[in-house]
C-alpha cells in the first residue's frame, strides 16, 4: 500500500485505514498506519487463525462477515473490537 494513502486520510480527517485482509502481507502497514494516527480494521475475517495473528500484531478491529465469525472473534481475537460487515446478511442466530 502506498504512503499517500496517509496523507490522503490526514487531509480528510480519516479516523482509521480499513485494509481488506489481502493487504495485510504488507509487513510494515500496521506500524506506519499507527506513526500516521490511524487505527487499523481490517476486512473481511473469517477464520480464527486470521483473527488471532491479526490481533497479536496489533490491529485495532476486525471487520466479520457473519455472526458465527463475530463470535469466534470474541475468543481468538479478544483484544480487538468486532464490527460486522456491511455485507452480513439477515441470519438468525
Amino acid at each position: 500500500m502506498h504512503d499517500q494513502i496517509f496523507d490522503y486520510a490526514r487531509k480528510n480527517g480519516a479516523m482509521a485505514l480499513h485494509p481488506a485482509l489481502y493487504h495485510m502481507q504488507d509487513e510494515g502497514l500496521i506500524d506506519r498506519c499507527k506513526r500516521n494516527g490511524l487505527a487499523v480494521h481490517v476486512w473481511t475475517v473469517n477464520d480464527s487463525e486470521h483473527m488471532k495473528a491479526l490481533c497479536l500484531a496489533g490491529v485495532d478491529a476486525l471487520i466479520l462477515a457473519d455472526l458465527g465469525a463475530f463470535t469466534l472473534a470474541g475468543k481468538y481475537a479478544p483484544h480487538c473490537e468486532r464490527h460486522i460487515s456491511t455485507q452480513q446478511s439477515i441470519a438468525n442466530y
